[in-house]
């Protein structure tokens, strides 16, 4: 955000900053909107697992707004400084237009970027770690990974990132759009049956020493209607995966879910 200011106190805002390129709202919700949704279900992990060791006073309120201002700031930051520089740039070489649109500090604003880039990057790998090491206790009781275990989950990880990485470098932004989409179609679903079941069915109370028992407790350790709702979420995305449009994705299964998932809960446990 200071950077931001800079750039603008500095050297002003571009004279066709507002009015350049052409603005189109199917492009602004398949590509903006899409990406901003996803980035906010994927840390959905990170939430869940720092929030657990928080008080039962701090509500749930304050966690929400805590965590969701610290993401949108976090990424829309960078967002509208890309914007920013891109238009005022004429080099293509845009960390050397950074160090002249910044009077010369532009080893500094990389250097923050590099700190950024490396936490952030270690934040996924213990995140993709966790959540390995989450599917395998589910299917073996009991099994309590230790730190080679955790640092070789980790290695696995990040090394299956690189690679791709490296193979799509040719067309990183084109096969990165099409990874966020196919992540999309595999989350919306999910997280509009979370959010089904925690605000409408159960309204946040629920039997946690059931989530650590072998039979899974009173949830069952596996709930077939749930699984078919999921499926059912899936498969009213496919015929707008068909059509090659990404814009009505979250709606379509935000909108289908809930209407299948509340009714069984509630028949089951209500």
């Amino acid at each position: 955000m200071v950077l931001i200011v800079i750039l603008t106190v500095t050297h002003g805002l571009p004279a066709h900053f507002f009015s350049a390129g052409k603005f189109s709202w199917t492009a602004f919700v398949s590509a903006a909107v899409t990406t901003g949704v996803l980035w906010q279900i994927a840390y959905a992990p990170y939430v869940s697992d720092y929030s657990r060791y928080m008080s039962a006073d701090k509500g749930v309120r304050p966690t929400f707004w805590f965590s969701y201002s610290g993401v949108v700031l976090g990424s829309a930051g960078p967002m509208m400084i890309g914007a920013l520089v891109g238009l005022a740039s004429t080099n293509s070489n845009l960390v050397a237009e950074i160090d002249k649109l910044t009077g010369g500090i532009g080893w500094l604003v990389m250097l923050v970027f590099v700190v950024g880039i490396i936490d952030t990057n270690a934040i996924n790998a213990y995140g993709g770690m966790l959540c390995s090491i989450t599917v395998g206790q589910t299917f073996r009781e009991g099994w309590l990974p230790r730190a080679r275990t955790r640092v070789v989950i980790s290695t696995i990880f990040v090394a299956v990132c690189l690679v791709g990485a490296i193979a799509y470098q040719s067309t990183f932004l084109t096969s990165y759009f099409n990874f966020i989409l196919f992540l999309l179609y595999l989350l919306v679903p999910w997280t509009s049956i979370n959010l089904v079941d925690f605000y409408l069915v159960r309204h946040g109370q629920y039997d946690v020493p059931s989530f650590f028992r072998r039979d899974g407790g009173q949830y069952g350790r596996i709930q077939w209607e749930t699984v078919a709702v999921y499926l059912i979420g899936f498969g009213v995305e496919i015929p707008n995966s068909i059509a090659g449009s990404s814009s009505l994705l979250p709606r379509i299964g935000l909108t289908f879910v809930p209407r299948f998932r509340k009714f069984p809960t509630q028949r089951r446990f209500g």
